[in-house]
């Protein structure tokens, strides 16, 4: 362990110098940084491993002409096989055009049409984009074959859906009825995408098994409903390409839906079919090859973020079950920082918490990535976008290794979290430290945090090393600093009942969309120019020096140091 370098002075023999004065000063420096993030490049038992990109997977709803995605980006396509429906007169109703099979009532047989499912891959392979999951979510419309539905003023009977049931808000989300014709059709579709496109393309591929299962409205069956549809489907897809990468994206593994207060037709309430999952894959012979969760943190005042225990909540109890299947990877499948949510409409965080939050997940997938954390799926990310901020800090990152924290001392603020993200270029000798703050229980601006960030290096004592650094804070938000330039932005600019950390475009009055389109940012996030840092002697007797510098870091922002020889 790097230790906090001391200076000792006898107060019998002080004597008033200016070296003296320079002690005195650099020692109650020393003294008053609350938190010492350290590490020690020098000692390979610190070293973890290379940062990679998690942020390069974009979410697209049933797309029918291509995919407008970030060059930079693959994509995960939902509703890929049908199951969809279409506004007519204001009523939601099935949408036929893009099944690729359909129920011949006349000869009873399922008619099998690939020309909708290769028209939507096509068009998405002529967008320049790499698909990198195809979601067999909504079943087609014709394996409702067979259900009779009961009439929506009947009590359940434990074996029929109710006539409401038929059609939710995404498609069709009742298993198919009939197994055999629907494992039937999973053989055909992938022996039809194996002739059109290659085995070697298909299986770059992945194939999930519905979206948020234990949500009604994408799926109105029964936990053990879905183990059998998954289970089919698993066998089908094998049956074609045994080495085919499948997986689940399920909700967290203590998620009730509403309380409970919700019944499926069985009279069940809608909660976590994770564990039992698990337990039936493992018990016969059924391979998951990916899972994922989906997350979307709400940013307001009704609830704490709890950030630190996203891991604990999201992951740990996955891989910490008896049967869980180790090779799995772990991804974050639909995830987003919003003031609120409602259906399938949310408000997007405007504020720095946003970033933060961002930062903060990323640093946990690069924690456990032993665990097998990989991915985290976005909304949006058009042709024109491109990461900036902390996700564009963390990209250049992307490569260098990730070298462990030693945090010694607690924030001024007990509630407050302080983290870094130490990485080193193996070969240049460059390194970088990425520090942040958040706290878990409170979204409202705390005193500044005093850090100190140590770091153990190769370079003699008394070597000159180049740095510089970005502050990224309220000052650096465009939206923060324009509140923050009228004091009465409440009762002059903001929307009644809108949280002020939402979307600027929706949160604002006419007056307030007036002032923000007219604002000057004078503020803007930038690094400084470079400057120069002496390293010093080190405490722990190893060879090498230390390189000491001290910082006040705000409530959720975050500061990047880049160092070079």
């Amino acid at each position: 362990m790097i230790q906090p370098y001391k200076t000792t002075i006898r107060p019998t023999a002080f004597i008033y110098t200016p070296l003296c004065i320079l002690i005195c000063l650099f020692t109650f420096s020393l003294l008053s940084a609350q938190v010492t993030l350290s590490t020690d490049f020098t000692d390979p038992s610190k070293a973890t491993s290379k940062l990679h990109n998690v942020w390069t997977v974009a979410n697209r709803i049933s797309p029918t002409k291509g995919v407008n995605v970030a060059n930079t980006m693959s994509v995960n396509v939902v509703r890929m096989v049908g199951g969809i429906t279409k506004m007519v007169n204001g009523k939601r109703v099935p949408n036929y055009a893009y099944d690729p099979c359909r129920y011949d009532s006349i000869s009873n047989t399922y008619i099998y049409n690939w020309k909708p499912l290769f028209s939507r891959i096509d068009k998405i392979k002529r967008s320049n984009t790499k698909i990198h999951q195809i979601v067999l979510d909504q079943p087609c419309w014709a394996f409702q074959h067979g259900y009779h539905f009961l009439p929506d003023d009947t009590p359940y009977n434990g074996t029929d859906f109710k006539e409401s049931e038929r059609i939710s808000i995404y498609g069709n989300s009742l298993p198919p009825k009939d197994k055999k014709a629907y494992a039937k059709f999973v053989k055909a579709m992938l022996k039809a995408l194996v002739k059109n496109y290659g085995k070697k393309q298909v299986l770059k591929w992945r194939f999930r098994v519905g979206s948020e299962i234990e949500t009604p409205d994408h799926w109105r069956g029964t936990k053990e409903d879905f183990i059998s549809y998954f289970a089919i489907t698993e066998k089908a897809i094998r049956a074609v390409l045994p080495d085919a990468k499948i997986g689940v994206h399920t909700r967290t593994p203590d998620f009730l839906f509403k309380a409970g207060k919700v019944k499926n037709y069985k009279g069940e309430a809608f909660a976590s079919f994770a564990s039992s999952l698990i337990n039936y894959c493992y018990d016969h012979k059924v391979r998951y090859d990916f899972w994922g969760i989906s997350d979307y943190v709400i940013v307001n005042d009704s609830r704490p973020l709890q950030i630190s225990a996203k891991y604990d909540e999201l992951f740990a109890p996955l891989v910490t079950h008896p049967k869980w299947q180790a090779h799995t990877i772990l991804d974050v499948m639909e995830y987003a920082s919003v003031t609120s949510i409602k259906g399938r409409n949310y408000m997007k965080v405007s504020t720095t918490h946003s970033e933060i939050i961002d930062l903060a997940f990323s640093h946990m997938f690069y924690t456990h990535n032993a665990k097998g954390l990989d991915q985290i799926y976005r909304w949006g990310m058009r042709k024109r976008s491109k990461n900036t901020g902390a996700l564009l800090e963390l990209h250049k990152m992307v490569g260098k290794t990730r070298y462990k924290t030693i945090q010694q001392g607690i924030p001024a603020t007990k509630s407050n979290t302080v983290k870094v993200l130490f990485a080193k270029h193996d070969t240049s000798n460059g390194f970088d430290a990425l520090l942040y703050s958040f706290n878990d229980n409170d979204l409202n601006e705390k005193p500044e945090e005093s850090v100190r960030l140590q770091m153990g290096t190769h370079f003699p004592v008394g070597s000159q090393l180049k740095y510089r650094k970005a502050l990224y804070s309220k000052s650096q938000n465009k939206f923060q600093s324009f509140l923050e330039s009228n004091p009465n932005y409440k009762s002059i600019w903001l929307k009644p009942k809108y949280d002020k950390r939402g979307d600027p475009i929706k949160i604002l009055n006419t007056a307030g969309k007036a002032a923000w389109k007219a604002y000057n940012h004078k503020t803007p996030y930038a690094f400084s120019k470079w400057k120069t840092i002496t390293t010093v002697a080190r405490q722990d007797n190893k060879a090498g020096s230390l390189i000491s510098l001290e910082t006040q870091l705000p409530s959720f922002s975050y500061e990047k140091y880049e160092f070079k020889p």
